[in-house]
């Protein structure tokens, strides 16, 4: 008897701390979730809500609203389930961009392809987490343009004051007719440090080729574009409707792209001789140079 009312004991006291660590594990999960929730929506441009949230200590579900504060012409829609676990939740859902006017999602009714699915793993102990969002391929006709889109991925890895993000759009091909528009695949690498305010996002254009046979055009470009300094948490939507503001912006870009043998029209349009064999552009604080001639700054 004694025996078996020790087990008994046991039992219940492993039962009661499991139920207390998935009930620990849900209500860090939502505490984490509403701060990042909260400290986006205090932003001047953006809108951020919760709406349907039933909480749960083994599943959670609800779904996140982003609208833009000073236009009604578009909102994001991200419903998701989390599931709790003793040191993690995993949780998914997808991202639905909505043409707010008309209330017409993007994707399944402007767009052939599926919305982007994304799924995130939170680590309780240490307060961290990865996100991955992934964007489906999808072929579409326009016209008689032929869109042919083969997705991408954005993951994010590490917590709000040290976060490292990595992205990868496409390669997209275009084709009308002859003419031809190839853009290989877009990549993104950074990593942001709140406590040092380091933020040195990393744009790269490994290839973009364009050839028209009806038109003898042919572009062979490869680049790369890297926002340097300050902290990008600082941009609003807003700083875009100034010339200041986005001088400010522009200052922030540093890079050079080099293209092979350009059209001749394209190099007398900038001054040079027709035979140009090759276009060096340079960017450095937002002024642009190509082949060391300063192009005029942008408005």
């Amino acid at each position: 008897m004694r025996k078996g009312l020790f087990v008994v004991i046991v039992i219940a006291v492993l039962g009661v701390g499991y139920l207390a660590a998935q009930a620990t594990s849900s209500l860090l999960f939502e505490r984490e979730l509403e701060r990042i929730v909260n400290r986006l929506d205090a932003r001047s441009d953006l809108q951020v809500e919760r709406r349907g949230v039933e909480q749960g200590w083994f599943a959670s579900h609800g779904e996140i609203v982003v609208t833009p504060r000073l236009d009604n012409g578009w909102r994001i829609e991200l419903p998701y389930t989390a599931r709790h676990g003793l040191l993690s939740t995993r949780a998914d859902g997808s991202l639905m961009p909505i043409l707010a006017e008309e209330a017409v999602p993007l994707f399944g009714e402007r767009l052939p392809a599926t919305p982007p699915r994304w799924h995130a793993n939170y680590r309780t102990l240490s307060n961290d987490m990865t996100v991955r969002v992934d964007l489906a391929a999808f072929r579409a006709t326009e016209g008689e343009r032929q869109f042919d889109f083969q997705g991408g991925e954005l993951v994010l890895d590490g917590r709000q004051d040290d976060l490292q993000v990595q992205a990868r759009v496409g390669p997209l091909q275009v084709e009308q007719g002859e003419s031809a528009l190839l853009v290989e695949p877009l990549t993104l690498e950074t990593r942001y440090r709140a406590g040092t305010g380091q933020r040195p996002p990393r744009w790269s254009l490994e290839t973009l080729r364009v050839s028209s046979p009806s038109l003898g055009l042919s572009v062979d470009i490869v680049g790369e574009l890297r926002f340097t300094g300050g902290d990008w948490g600082e941009f609003r939507l807003t700083d875009l409707e100034s010339a200041a503001g986005r001088k400010h912006w522009r200052s922030r870009l540093d890079g050079h792209f080099t293209w092979t043998a350009p059209p001749p029209l394209v190099a007398m349009q900038l001054g040079l001789p027709l035979d140009t064999e090759r276009l060096t552009i340079e960017i450095e604080a937002g002024e642009v140079t190509v082949n060391g001639r300063p192009l005029p700054s942008f408005p």
